[in-house]
């Protein structure tokens, strides 16, 4: 390691590549100067001290500058040579780009952005002759083109490219735009999202955020750099973009420990329906995949509660919902206090906009509207507050919104309104109060990426890519798009200059090899916003991990366990086990007809709607005198008292201003606009600005499930969250994810994790398999490509087979052979394999195979856990005789139950008095066989299996059943029918079910 008292570079690189390239999969912006965190790994890795790193780390990379000619020539020959051995290692130029970088940083550093500062100081860190490195400038391009280019080959796996030029001193700008705002400008606007009221679930645009940056860099609290490189108008929009970014992480970062959280809650709505009416629900919690027990509410009698994804994979609640006085938390304010000495706090506000979350079908608090972006506004019911509103609404936004009370709308807290379908098209001057959160911060949105399936952040899937949206607020708006990372070359496509409003849908053009586009939106000659993006699908999925992380395997009935740690009988349709399960057909006389009578026709089901009781009102102010309006707190009042911020001398005119309340301390920023001539009855001339999306929804409303399956090849692995971000995409309710996942279970084409709450918790893609189940007729099952699924097609026409692809409800399609025979099988389609290189399994008997695994598991009873229920809040038991669930007041009576609690909770009762939850199939199942009813049965001549709906055979054992024809069951008359199952297969499932214990 060690050559002279000096570390050798290869050292140096890979310490660096290793800390700058972090492998996580969260898609961030990558920016090749060093952090502390990774200050602190690259000290550990050269065995020195931290605050030598930077001089370590330069030194290093200088030795390897060559002494004439061009410095960067031995940096060349080696990404020569990385290139021709297929780039499998982290590139070795990176301690090159950390060199660059630096030099970069240390010129913001003095806030002198000419490029003789940047050269002279290249030339002190690396002993160089500054002529020979301005000289030879151009030939640091090809590094950093080369390194974007590797990123986006990996799917921004290591992160998100950054290095384009920012000036048109076109070298010196490359490395300048990684270090224009650094680690503690980024963690100074921190500052500035906690000062003007960021929920944490707030999505806001280049243009929005340039606002806020205006008024807050004339305080105290940026540092001189970034004031010097705000001063830049050419900086400006990179200042943006990084500070769009930060607003992201910000919010990110408190769900990786408890000790990051950072007293930030948030509300959320969701809707509901039953069979006559819809109901909304408001939550408090936080956007994230979170699990923290033991917090304690600080309001009424201070009730323990936790933050749970029960309700929403990624929105965590607080739960039990029981444990908040609603009312009072709006009018009031809400305080968590964690018993590790932190708190969680969400402060009161009498006019709440909320937005559609891109991550689930529920709306999120945000902190104001934005232009033409339809939200919810939740509003206090007094007269006085809701005529402002009534009267800014009337002026600003489309008209058609809706105001709904509790009388027309269930779940709505005592003393407040539900604005809904509002959509503010432009901003109102001398909105001083509550109104200021229904006033846009900036009259345009910039640019704005919508629709299409978004699969993480800044990739959309190719088959459904997003539209580029430009509100340019009166100049003429263009979006133009590039092949690559940044705007080098002629634009593949561009709308052109328009009025003020431009639109360019990208499933429109033509989408280069490597799918990565670059995307700007101008307003007249000013940049207003940019994106780098990538178009993905499963022809090039994410790399399986190599050491099996991720990817799960069987080894119990009904949950599946990471393959690298426990291993692994059952993977999709592949299965260890060759043997027959030893079942006996002769008793399956005893399941001939359900043990229950049938649902009278006229009896419609009952759905459960939740909301909370209202148990206060909201305070009137109408016939208050001003006396005791003072003594009302801002919230309450409904009004703030003011204090403008002081503005230095030659402050523009109409630059944004920031007041503080002298009340309740809150801080809002007023956008001064020369008076435009707006009025309410001209809005229809404006109604152009209401932004466009699209869903991923087919025609006709038909769900995209081969679209959905083509992305989770594409992922390879994920969670229940990423799913449902997935399937909230085509507008359907969050359960939907939940139902698609055991649907590609049972069809072989995932393998499932549970929580310990028995719901979905993980998910990997099973491997591909070939199915046969006699008469020369297979499907597929497990991964599936267009590539993969063309290779199969040949096979079959070149044995004269029959390949179809077979359209099912609720599912993607059959792919069906048929006229194949089985032993001819593994010699014709031995040369075909997945991207991943996985061969196409040949499978047969596969429900028996996978049956016999289940006997040498551990039986049902062990899918159960032990729980105390305590007082459980909307209780009800399960009839098995009516399959339905009944009120009930206790649950001392032996049987199956279910109640609130983190979403709902499934439990048995012994007769012993013991509680052990479980899923809600295996507890019904229990509270059945405890009663002697059957709730399934088998028709031998039809060979169908039925279930009662909701009842359905669990994990393999629902596996077996639909991998029996590759269909998933048909439903009606409440009932589930699993179709072409053997009596063989039929008779273990029922043995399994029926014969075997299910509770402990």
């Amino acid at each position: 390691m060690w050559a002279d008292g000096e570390v050798m570079y290869a050292d140096v690189n890979t310490a660096l590549a290793k800390a700058l390239l972090s492998g996580r999969y969260d898609a961030r912006s990558l920016y090749l100067v060093l952090d502390n965190r990774a200050r602190t790994t690259v000290a550990r890795s050269l065995d020195c001290d931290v605050d030598d790193v930077d001089e370590v780390c330069c030194a290093a990379v200088s030795k390897r500058l060559r002494k004439s000619g061009d410095p960067y020539a031995g940096f060349h020959d080696d990404m020569l040579l990385w290139r021709a051995c297929g780039r499998k290692t982290l590139p070795p130029f990176t301690g090159l780009l950390y060199l660059l970088s630096h030099a970069a940083e240390l010129m913001v550093s003095d806030s002198d952005f000419r490029a003789s500062n940047y050269y002279q100081r290249l030339a002190s860190l690396t002993g160089c002759d500054i002529e020979r490195l301005r000289s030879n400038g151009k030939s640091t391009e090809i590094f950093w083109t080369v390194f974007n280019k590797w990123l986006v080959d990996n799917d921004f796996r290591f992160g998100r490219p950054t290095a384009r030029a920012v000036n048109t001193n076109k070298y010196v700008g490359i490395a300048m735009s990684q270090a224009i705002v650094r680690e503690a400008d980024r963690l100074r606007f921190h500052d500035m999202f906690d000062k003007y009221g960021f929920t944490g679930t707030d999505t806001i645009t280049e243009e929005e955020i340039a606002q806020y940056i205006a008024s807050w860099i004339t305080t105290s609290k940026p540092t001189q750099q970034l004031k010097a490189a705000w001063a830049k108008p050419e900086l400006r929009s990179r200042i943006c973009e990084i500070a769009v970014e930060e607003v992201r992480d910000w919010s990110d970062k408190d769900s990786e420990s408890r000790s990051n959280l950072d007293q930030r809650l948030s509300l959320a709505a969701s809707f509901r329906k039953d069979l006559f009416s819809r109901a909304v629900t408001l939550w408090v919690g936080r956007e994230a995949e979170i699990d923290l027990a033991g917090l304690v509410v600080k309001q009424g009698a201070g009730k323990p509660v936790q933050l749970s994804n029960s309700n929403f994979g990624n929105f965590a609640t607080v739960e039990p919902k029981s444990s908040i006085d609603l009312v009072l938390a709006l009018t009031r304010g809400l305080v968590i206090e964690d018993p590790s000495g932190g708190s969680l706090r969400w402060n009161p506000r009498t006019v709440v906009p909320l937005s559609r979350s891109a991550k689930g079908n529920y709306w999120t608090e945000v902190n104001r509207v934005t232009v033409g972006v339809e939200h919810l506004v939740l509003v206090r019911a007094d007269r006085p507050i809701k005529q402002a509103v009534d009267q800014l609404l009337g002026e600003a936004a489309l008209p058609g919104y809706r105001i709904h009370s509790r009388d027309t709308i269930a779940g709505l807290p005592a003393g407040w309104l539900l604005y809904e379908s509002v959509q503010v098209l432009r901003a109102v001057q001398g909105a001083l109060g509550f109104e200021l959160a229904l006033v846009p911060v900036a009259e345009s949105s910039g640019l704005v990426l919508s629709g299409g399936l978004k699969l993480s952040r800044g990739i959309w899937h190719a088959w459904s890519p997003p539209i580029a949206h430009c509100d340019a607020d009166e100049n003429e708006a263009n979006i133009s798009v590039w092949d690559g990372t940044s705007s080098d070359g002629v634009p593949l496509c561009s709308s052109g200059p328009l009025d003020d409003q431009s639109t360019l849908e990208l499933a429109n053009m033509c989408v280069p090899t490597d799918g990565a586009l670059y995307v700007e939106a101008r307003a007249g000659q000013t940049l207003v916003g940019s994106a780098n993006l990538l178009l993905r699908s499963a022809a090039r999925p994410r790399p399986l991990d190599r050491q099996e992380r991720g990817e799960l395997a069987y080894n119990s009935i009904a949950d599946a366990v990471e393959l690298g740690d426990e291993g692994g009988i059952v993977r999709g349709a592949i299965c260890a086990e060759t043997g027959v399960y030893p079942g006996d057909v002769s008793w399956l006389k005893e399941f001939t007809e359900l043990g229950v009578i049938q649902l009278p026709d006229n009896e419609p089901l009952q759905l459960q709607v939740e909301y909370i009781e209202a148990n206060e009102t909201a305070p009137s102010i109408a016939d208050m005198s001003r006396d005791e309006l003072k003594a009302l707190p801002c919230t309450i009042r409904g009004s703030h008292r003011w204090q403008y911020e002081y503005l230095p001398p030659g402050t523009p005119k109409y630059a944004p201003v920031s007041a503080a309340c002298l009340g309740c301390g809150i801080s809002r920023l007023e956008t001064r606009r020369p008076v435009a001539g707006h009025s309410g009855n001209a809005l229809s001339a404006l109604s152009h600005r209401a932004r466009p999306t699209t869903s991923t929804k087919e025609q006709g409303g038909a769900l995209p499930f081969d679209l959905w399956m083509d992305a989770l090849c594409f992922l390879g692995h994920g969670t229940a969250a990423s799913t449902e971000t997935i399937v909230s995409q085509s507008e359907v309710d969050e359960w939907r994810a939940a139902a698609m996942l055991r649907d590609l279970n049972w069809l072989g084409h995932i393998d499932v994790a549970v929580s310990s709450n028995h719901r979905p918790k993980r998910w990997s893609v099973a491997p591909p398999a070939l199915v046969f189940n006699g008469n020369d007729t297979a499907f597929l099952a497990g991964f599936r490509n267009l590539e993969l699924l063309k290779q199969l097609a040949e096979v079959a026409i070149d044995i004269e087979a029959v390949f179809e692809k077979i359209v099912l409800p609720g599912q993607p399609e059959l792919v069906r052979v048929s006229d194949f025979p089985y032993e001819l099988a593994a010699q014709v389609l031995g040369h075909i394999r997945d991207p991943h290189g996985r061969t196409l399994e040949i499978s047969a008997a596969v429900p028996d195979r996978i049956l016999s695994a289940c006997s040498s598991f551990a039986d049902l009873s062990s899918t159960f856990a032990v729980i105390t229920p305590g007082k459980p809040e909307q209780l009800q038991r399960f009839d098995p005789v009516k399959a339905k669930w009944r009120s009930v007041e206790t649950l001392q009576e032996p049987g199956g139950y279910r109640f609130a609690h983190a979403g709902t909770t499934y439990c048995v009762v012994d007769g012993s008095g013991n509680s052990y939850s479980g899923p809600h199939e295996l507890v019904k199942l229990a509270a059945a066989r405890s009663l002697g009813v059957r709730l399934h049965a088998y028709d031998p001549i039809e060979r169908v299996f039925v279930s009662r709906l909701g009842c359905e055979p669990v994990g393999l054992l629902g596996r077996a059943l639909v991998l029996s024809s590759g269909r998933l069951p048909t439903i009606a008359d409440g009932l589930s029918r699993f179709h072409e199952v053997t009596p063989e297969v039929a008779a273990a499932v029922l043995e399994i079910m029926y014969l075997g214990d299910v509770t402990p």
